[in-house]
């Protein structure tokens, strides 16, 4: 039976902060978690529109959660602030804030972010949850999804080094063992997990990466954030798969969240009065010219190559007049679009391009 590439169904409920879904009219976009009562966090590239939602609560059927129990919620996007320093060429710093009008803490519990450089730690086991592809065809080089999961799926993943992953990148180079050769497409702000034959896949970008330990103390600190998804080559698993590293931009994601929410969570210690103000925050971002792949299958036309995981996102499809943005419907695919990974792919005699796995 084919799995979330490599995972199998979760169980209903245990990772109710992360069973989030951003909705375009199409469907499923993208996944994210819960970090607070009423914001959530997800990846830069799976960037919503106004009027698209987001619902909390859903286990499966999600496509149809307007005819589910009372276990899932619609919420409207209220505010949405990416990383100021979110490069679409490299997907660095892909991480990005949605704020819902309502509470959703009837629903979940917000997740805790990690804040501590150290973790993980080589080799560790850490866990991602999504609605994305379980399983892909590829004729002639290039990908079409052949099936997407009944109920929310996870997945173990092992935690490599920064340096492994590039070198994994590498490898397929003929001049891999060339010392100068340094494609420095790992930045300090990512993190990567490789297991052959496990992955995220399209539809999963923005979902969270987890660490789930004992501490011996408060049971709500046992499970922490470390990462969002945000991309990888394809759906193979032959590749790493890559993260924004959350511990890298803590401070950042913290101050506003204190910012944005009626109510942060009490472990990030916002001043009073500072969590009802926003001062230069935008009420929308104006939308990123390249988006990520949307809840869809990729694109027939173009071969994937690195593609950056949202759950299922909007896409950029390249023609004649350039890049075109909006949400892959049903039957269109990745987000091919990035030069320099063109390049890297180009030398490593790759037909595609840069893309993300919405």
């Amino acid at each position: 039976m084919p799995r979330i590439i490599g995972g199998s169904p979760a169980d209903r409920n245990e990772y109710p902060y992360a069973q989030v879904s951003l909705q375009t009219s199409e469907g499923h976009s993208c996944g994210g978690s819960v970090v607070s009562s009423d914001i959530l966090l997800t990846a830069a590239h799976c960037h919503p529109n106004p009027n698209d939602i987001v619902v909390v609560g859903s286990y499966d059927d999600i496509n149809n959660v307007i005819f589910t129990s009372i276990d899932s919620k619609e919420f409207l996007i209220e505010e949405i602030v990416s990383h100021p320093s979110f490069e679409e060429e490299t997907y660095g710093y892909d991480i990005m804030l949605v704020k819902v009008r309502g509470d959703m803490r009837p629903w979940t519990n917000p997740v805790r972010i990690n804040e501590e450089a150290e973790i993980p730690t080589l080799s560790d086991t850490l866990i991602t949850v999504g609605w994305g592809a379980t399983s892909v065809d590829v004729l002639d080089g290039v990908e079409s999804v052949s099936s997407y999961p009944d109920a929310l799926q996870e997945v173990n993943l092992t935690y490599i080094e920064n340096t492994r992953c590039e070198q994994e990148f590498m490898k397929s180079s003929t001049e891999a063992s060339s010392p100068t050769m340094d494609f420095n497409l790992i930045k300090d702000d990512m993190m990567c997990t490789y297991d052959k034959g496990k992955t995220a896949c399209y539809g999963d970008s923005g979902g969270p990466l987890l660490q789930i330990r004992s501490t011996g103390k408060d049971p709500s600190q046992d499970t922490i954030q470390v990462g969002v998804i945000s991309w990888s080559v394809d759906c193979s698993g032959n590749f790493p798969t890559v993260f924004h590293r959350t511990s890298f931009t803590f401070e950042w994601i913290r101050d506003m969240i204190c910012q944005l929410s009626m109510s942060p969570p009490d472990y990030l210690a916002c001043m009073v009065g500072n969590a009802t103000s926003s001062p230069s925050i935008p009420t929308l971002d104006t939308p990123p010219s390249a988006s990520p792949i949307a809840k869809t299958d990729p694109p027939i036309q173009s071969p994937p190559s690195l593609t950056p995981m949202m759950g299922l996102p909007p896409v950029v499809i390249e023609d004649a007049e350039g890049p075109t943005q909006g949400p892959m419907p049903s039957s269109t695919g990745s987000n091919c679009y990035n030069p320099i990974v063109r390049g890297f792919l180009a030398f490593l005699s790759f037909m595609g391009t840069f893309c993300a796995l919405h």
